[in-house]
């Protein structure tokens, strides 16, 4: 609650200086005239309240009669000015409750913001009997001009209309041309609605239907439709014939994109008329240009891709391209190979090699997912034990184009591997499981069919999967806080091999933490018996290292003092 001093509304008018009144906070027994109506509020539901009419004003209206409405106040007979912000005050003229303003000229309204479309303007009613300021409230001067594009407009806040044949949002409907070209609501703009999506093969020669409504018809004197493609950084303007209200298609014409590392490029695009005059395009209607040969330099790369781009394998060229890109070997017989064709095969399955090429030493490499080499490593793990259970991954091309393509067809060193089919990727990956392998078994490639084990459905990798046996000889430190978390790294040989490891501190897990060839690291778990020490086992896969070690687990360190126990802030 508000109140003020003697000589304010709320107190009755100071002895003394006229500029020394204000309103103040204070007691009922100290405020002068407080029986009088509206002099003194006692609770939040009696102070002054004011409603104004219109609230909202175009900034290029002239001075604006706006109508006041107050209620719980004094006699106002004394009079009432109006000011608003900083500009000169203006005698308001008061007819019971209600005062009457008048706006400040269009001239010295304050500017709006660029990144807005209203201002606000504080209206002050001040009191001519205490010269201090009776309420306030805001105004907002408006600006519909600044909406370019019919949607934003006639979803403005403010009373806003679009001028569908001039393109300009106006406060004022009687400005436009036509009666029949007077915009109010969202569902009467001229715009682009969703249909199927549009894909266009870079380089190809095409038109591109829209679907619309609302669509203006040019009037004498003005231009057509146009599209306007922005590729790259690049504008492409292509003319553009308005079928009906509703259907309007870009000619025909082809479009280019730089590069072939990106095999799908979403483009923005705009249709205007009239030469800037744009229509709405509220769901951001992109066109899709691709290239079949982007990304996809194999067989198998090519026939994955979405169908919807209907894309194929030339054989005969070795590339990704569209049907009518691949020659004919006779008027009957194609080299194109899609998902469509009948046992439809990719030939010269590879995998890919990469050791070589690793600048890698694999003694110090440490693994922060269990088991794995460096990503270049194409076959991997490259060793594990013979118990099996190791899991094995392959990278190459043309790996098939449906997971029962590879099973039953996967040997590891001569070894059956099991496909895994969560781990499968068409044409780039297998998973396979490794069975258990005699004793007497020598390192050996990996050898896959795809599908048949005919000549040029086979391959096999230059990289040789061996079997070892993993041991391990001692941990440092041995002993650790019963509450666990220790960094304990188990010694060894051949612990790098495999594809998971699982290392038990009684049975409690140690959280792993990474692993070499001599080396495992894992985090010991906080003990289930209290201090003493507890049996250490570790598996690699499905290999059970026999070997007796133990940990210590001892009391938890205690804290019994701090020196110094203060220090400067």
């Amino acid at each position: 609650m508000r109140r003020q001093k003697k000589g304010r509304w709320g107190s009755g008018r100071e002895r003394g200086d006229k500029n020394e009144e204000k309103r103040i906070c204070s007691q009922r027994n100290r405020c002068e005239r407080a029986d009088e109506p509206y002099r003194f509020a006692a609770s939040l539901s009696q102070c002054v309240k004011a409603t104004v009419f219109p609230d909202s004003i175009a900034v290029s209206e002239p001075s604006v009669p706006l109508l006041v409405k107050v209620s719980d106040v004094p006699d106002l007979s004394v009079g009432i000015t109006c000011s608003f912000g900083n500009l000169t005050e203006i005698e308001g003229n008061v007819n019971g409750n209600q005062i009457l303003c008048v706006s400040p000229a269009a001239k010295d309204v304050p500017l709006i913001p660029t990144d807005q479309d209203w201002s606000g303007v504080e209206l002050r009613l001040n009191s001519k009997e205490t010269g201090q300021m009776l309420i306030s409230t805001e105004i907002k001067f408006y600006n519909c001009s600044v909406h370019q594009l019919c949607l934003s407009c006639v979803n403005s806040a403010f009373r806003c209309h679009w001028c569908k044949y001039r393109n300009l949002c106006t406060h004022d409907p009687s400005s436009c041309s036509f009666q029949e070209g007077r915009v109010n609501t969202s569902e009467d703009c001229p715009q682009l609605v969703p249909s199927e999506e549009i894909l266009i093969p870079a380089g190809e020669v095409k038109p591109i239907t829209l679907k619309a409504k609302n669509l203006p018809q040019p009037q004498s004197g003005q231009r057509g439709y146009e599209c306007v493609l922005h590729i790259q950084g690049v504008s492409h303007r292509v003319t553009a014939l308005r079928f009906n209200s509703s259907s309007v298609q870009c000619q025909n014409s082809s479009y280019l994109y730089e590069g072939m590392r990106i095999s799908e490029l979403p483009v923005d695009f705009s249709v205007v008329w009239n030469g800037n005059f744009i229509i709405d395009n509220p769901e951001n209607i992109q066109v899709h240009l691709y290239k079949c040969a982007a990304q996809r330099d194999s067989c198998g790369m090519c026939l994955k891709a979405d169908r919807k781009f209907q894309c194929g394998w030339c054989s005969g060229e070795g590339r990704c391209t569209l049907r009518h890109h691949c020659p004919l070997i006779n008027p009957y017989t194609t080299r194109w190979l899609n998902l469509s064709s009948k046992n439809v095969k990719c030939t010269n399955p590879r995998i890919t090699e990469g050791l070589d090429e690793c600048q890698v030493d694999y003694s110090v490499w440490l693994c922060t997912t269990e088991g794995t080499l460096p990503p270049c490593a194409k076959v991997t793990p490259m060793a594990g034990p013979p118990e099996g259970g190791t899991r094995v991954t392959i990278y190459g091309t043309n790996l098939g184009l449906a997971f029962s393509d590879m099973v039953d067809n996967v040997e590891v060193a001569g070894v059956r591997c099991t496909p895994v089919e969560e781990g499968y990727i068409i044409a780039e990956q297998i998973v396979c499981e490794m069975s258990a392998a005699s004793a007497d078994n020598r390192p050996g490639p990996v050898q896959l069919c795809v599908g048949e084990c005919r000549p040029e459905l086979k391959t096999r990798s230059s990289q040789l999967y061996s079997f070892v046996t993993p041991t391990v000889t001692g941990l440092s430190p041995s002993r650790g806080p019963e509450s666990g978390g220790t960094k304990v790294t188990i010694m060894g040989e051949n612990l790098g091999a495999g594809s998971s490891v699982n290392v038990q501190f009684g049975n409690q897990t140690c959280e792993f933490f990474g692993r070499t060839v001599k080396e495992i690291v894992c985090y010991s778990a906080p003990s289930l018996s209290g201090v003493g020490s507890v049996q250490i086992s570790v598996s690699v896969d499905n290999a059970q290292i026999r070997e007796s070690l133990t940990f210590e687990y001892i009391e938890d360190p205690t804290v019994l003092r701090i020196e110094p126990d203060w220090s400067i802030a």
